[in-house]
């Protein structure tokens, strides 16, 4: 797919970490008491509904595991390849956790605020609860993408 890059495994390691993302702003209000995040509303965006329905969450939640695992692919062959080849070090299971975290503050900062805001007029969340809420779901995709793709990278 790109040289030097184990794709296959990037999309798997972006899918699986969107996933536990998802699972994690679910759950995140009851054990932490942050607010909630569904990954599904982008689905009413998609769809211009105003209330959510079946339809909404099946596309919201499709987009956000499609969306997370193009940006796994793109970890792999951006970020962590280029970190990695131009830093000059031998990654291991922790520097692939703290590419990742850096990667989830990036992702939080850079398709929100800058892609998203441009193209549908998005707002990132403005309240400081709902900032580490997002920065916290963020950091758990940057994370698990991490420790799941490190072992490849080196191995293509």
């Amino acid at each position: 797919m790109l040289p030097g890059v184990a794709g296959g495994e990037a999309l798997l390691a972006g899918a699986i970490a969107g996933y536990v993302m998802a699972l994690f702003g679910y759950w995140m209000e009851g054990f932490f008491g942050l607010p909630r995040m569904d990954m599904s509303q982008a689905g009413m965006k998609y769809l211009g509904r105003a209330q959510p329905d079946n339809m909404t969450w099946l596309v919201g939640i499709a987009a956000h595991h499609i969306d997370a695992a193009i940006l796994g692919l793109l970890y792999a062959a951006a970020f962590y390849k280029v970190i990695v080849d131009i830093g000059g070090f031998d990654p291991n299971w922790w520097r692939g956790i703290l590419l990742g975290l850096g990667y989830g503050v990036g992702v939080m900062i850079f398709l929100p605020g800058i892609i998203l805001g441009t193209l549908t007029r998005f707002q990132m969340p403005m309240t400081p609860r709902d900032l580490i809420a997002s920065l916290a779901v963020h950091l758990v995709y940057g994370a698990v993408l991490g420790a799941i793709y490190f072992p490849f990278g080196g191995f293509v």
